[in-house]
């Protein structure tokens, strides 16, 4: 008989914690007309509570309900800047590591792309300086980061935006989409608080947060004249997002302080679990806790070893982890999702643990 797969491999949220308020919401949207006929730009009153989780933030400029373009996830809303921003005949800064769709989709557009490694506001300085100009330039931040979920400081940021404001042809996308895992503590600063909308696109969704992601409901905050030259895009590539679900996001939308607690306590637990599992392991190195969904799990090991490892742990003990060669990180180890049941969570730990042990101490 087939086991059934542990997957901490995905980024989809599963926290059962999540289950009351998902009901909640899909009750709430049952109740609404969606037969009505709503306009590519978005539900109105979507439109205006996104409007307002900005404006309560204190974005730096101007902004109202036309900057907010609702799409069918956050990856939609990436897919639209892409496609302006090649349009121009630009090319594309790419955070390194990133999430393997964005260099897929790069390649497969045909878009032109530079690799940033900088992780600090002088490497980044230093990398932007050695840009050649005169050509259209999107620096995709990814801000909290997929795999590693780094918070890039405001010294950061800064270097960052007067890169933007030196040149009208310079831009900046920061994807944001794992934001309502932040606290205070980690130092997160939205870049549409931090320099607004200013040559600027602010994507993000519904689905890492709330587990809406079957539902397929995301947005793009941009200046309004960025935003009509997207639009086209959107509107070609796209019927708009289902109504059903732009009610189940509304509703999301209003509770998103108490689901910020919510998911901060049950990740907070998830951590608990895997420090005290990984308390006495030696044979693989977790990175230390940073925000968002993701632990980071490094291995000491050849990669060979590494995807001989993932692999046994797949077709054997049908657990899934998402390997870092995935997200360009040559040197390996795997990303683990912590939004997940905790016993299955607690399981999934052990297979992974006494697996290392036997596979990999073999080899030193």
């Amino acid at each position: 008989m087939k086991k059934k797969a542990l997957n901490f491999a995905y980024g989809t949220n599963e926290l059962p914690e999540l289950r009351p308020w998902q009901k909640k919401w899909k009750a709430q949207a049952d109740q609404v007309d969606d037969l009505s006929i709503v306009g590519f730009q978005g539900l109105p009153d979507l439109q205006e509570a996104i409007y307002r989780r900005f404006d309560k933030k204190g974005v730096k400029g101007e902004m109202s309900t036309k900057n907010v373009m609702v799409t069918c996830g956050g990856t939609e809303a990436i897919f639209t800047s892409l496609l302006w921003i090649k349009s121009i005949g630009g090319r594309v800064i790419l955070q390194h590591p990133s999430w393997g769709y964005f260099s897929d989709t790069l390649d497969l557009l045909d878009i032109p792309y530079d690799l940033s490694r900088a992780t600090t506001a002088e490497g980044l300085g230093a990398e932007l300086s050695s840009l050649e100009k005169g050509e259209p330039v999107m620096y995709l931040l990814t801000h909290p980061s997929n795999p590693l979920s780094q918070v890039f400081s405001v010294d950061f940021l800064q270097v960052l935006s007067d890169w933007v404001q030196r040149n009208p042809s310079n831009y900046v996308l920061s994807d944001e989409i794992y934001d309502w895992y932040m606290t205070p503590e980690d130092g997160f600063c939205s870049w549409a608080t931090f320099h607004g909308l200013s040559q600027s696109i602010i994507v993000h969704g519904y689905s890492k947060a709330t587990g809406l992601a079957g539902y397929r409901i995301g947005y793009l905050v941009a200046e309004y004249s960025l935003y009509k030259k997207l639009f086209p895009f959107h509107y070609s590539s796209s019927y708009g997002a289902a109504v059903y679900s732009q009610h189940m996001a509304l509703k999301a939308q209003a509770d998103e302080s108490d689901i910020r607690n919510l998911l901060q306590e049950a990740i907070s637990r998830r951590w608990e679990i895997l420090y005290d599992k990984w308390s006495d392991n030696t044979w693989l190195k977790y990175r230390q806790r940073r925000s968002g969904m993701y632990a980071y799990i490094d291995i000491e090991s050849p990669q060979s070893i590494q995807k001989a490892f993932i692999s046994k742990l797949k077709d054997e003990h049908a657990v899934w982890v998402n390997p870092g060669w995935n997200f360009g990180i040559v040197e390996g180890g795997f990303r683990l999702n912590l939004c997940r049941a905790e016993k299955e969570l607690e399981l999934g730990l052990d297979i992974i643990l006494q697996e290392a042990e036997a596979f990999l101490s073999n080899l030193r």
